[in-house]
């Protein structure tokens, strides 16, 4: 199993998620299940089909999430002088200044600049430190990026 580098924030959620699975979505589907029979529904019914389908679904996200848990280390930014897999970092470009938090491909959300290590700009900026110019090349566009800051 590959280890997951994991802000302490997403582990957080991922905790949480966890408890509400174990929790309350598992009850929900006791119930559901609890009223189909008392509704003599058959085994055959698409109601009973259905619940069955829900439960798998949140039992396979709850060893999903104990296996991520299980093998997961906290970021841990080891400083501010380069750019790590948890850093936070500012850059310039020709459409202005932009701030971007990198982290690893489960957690990452571009829409909230969440940029994953694999990403081409994560890639990018990478070890790079206050006042290095990156270029990220994509098919649909390109564009520079000077780290300003680092936190």
């Amino acid at each position: 199993m590959t280890g997951y580098t994991l802000t302490k924030e997403k582990i957080a959620e991922l905790k949480s998620e966890l408890r509400s699975l174990k929790g309350r979505k598992l009850k929900e589907v006791a119930q559901r299940f609890l009223t189909a029979h008392d509704d003599n529904l058959g085994e055959g019914d698409d109601t009973i089909h259905d619940i069955s389908i829900d439960k798998r679904s949140i039992t396979d996200r709850i060893k999903e999430i104990e296996t991520i848990l299980k093998n997961c280390t906290p970021i841990v930014p080891n400083g501010k002088d380069h750019v790590v897999v948890g850093s936070k970092v500012t850059v310039e470009t020709d459409g202005g200044v932009d701030k971007f938090q990198i982290v690893s491909s489960i957690e990452a959300e571009p829409f909230k600049h969440k940029v994953s290590d694999v990403s081409p700009i994560g890639k990018a900026l990478l070890g790079k430190v206050v006042g290095d110019t990156v270029r990220v090349e994509l098919e649909s566009f390109s564009n520079e990026y000077t780290i300003v800051a680092i936190e």
